[in-house]
């Protein structure tokens, strides 16, 4: 699994969704090997505290200047193009980081190659190259989404590709599936859509307030 953030690490809701997907997988048998992308500078042994007791778990940490949520703009101006070490632009490290992230499917044994966004989607189809292993995409939002009538036709065409190569897409609402079959031309046969699901946490809080004999009021957003 190729994905951008996990706890603690969260800038938003992926992460918060990744982990809910490794413990359900965890909870029914399946073992995972979970690819991220850390700063060398920034990895911390502590950073996975909360991962020691998940039983059949791989954490794989691969040195990059990108970050959740890393735009263009954003990664020139943390300077990180001035660091030999890393690519140029935002693009030329997702290239780089594809060739680094996909070496551990090499010698891996492993069954299903899982990505979430697209940055993660170029090491992913390398991994499918190495293994011929089927390729799961997840799309927790797309270009078009994030950039509505301007879309960047780099990373457009990025996501386009991972679409191509994938074998299942899974999308989080109806209205990203159709988005995906209108704007990319995929065959909606092999997209399914899986909701994001409310945590196990809010059965907790509704019951204590109604215990107090309190209202409840529900909010389905995104905090971060």
């Amino acid at each position: 699994m190729y994905g951008w953030e996990f706890p603690p690490n969260n800038q938003g809701g992926l992460g918060v969704a990744c982990h809910g997907i490794v413990n359900a997988l965890l909870e029914n048998h399946v073992g995972v090997k979970l690819v991220l992308p850390y700063h060398a500078s920034a990895i911390k042994s502590s950073d996975f505290e909360i991962l020691k007791g998940m039983n059949n778990a791989e954490f794989i940490e691969v040195p990059t200047a990108m970050q959740a949520y890393d735009t263009p703009q954003s990664y020139m101006l943390k300077g990180k193009s001035k660091d030999a070490v890393y690519g140029q632009d935002l693009f030329a490290e997702v290239q780089r980081y594809k060739t680094e992230a996909a070496e551990h499917a090499k010698n891996s044994d492993h069954d299903v190659i899982h990505a979430h966004d697209w940055m993660t989607y170029p090491a992913a189809i390398e991994a499918q190259k190495h293994s011929g292993k089927p390729l799961v995409l997840h799309i927790h939002a797309t270009e078009i989404d994030r950039s509505e009538e301007n879309p960047n036709p780099l990373v457009f065409e990025i996501e386009k590709l991972g679409f191509e190569h994938a074998d299942k897409i899974i999308a989080v609402s109806e209205l990203t599936k159709q988005k995906i079959i209108e704007h990319y031309s995929i065959n909606g046969d092999k997209i399914v859509v899986v909701h994001n699901a409310i945590t196990q946490n809010y059965t907790q809080v509704q019951e204590a307030a109604l215990n107090k004999g309190r209202k409840t009021v529900l909010f389905l957003g995104r905090m971060t």
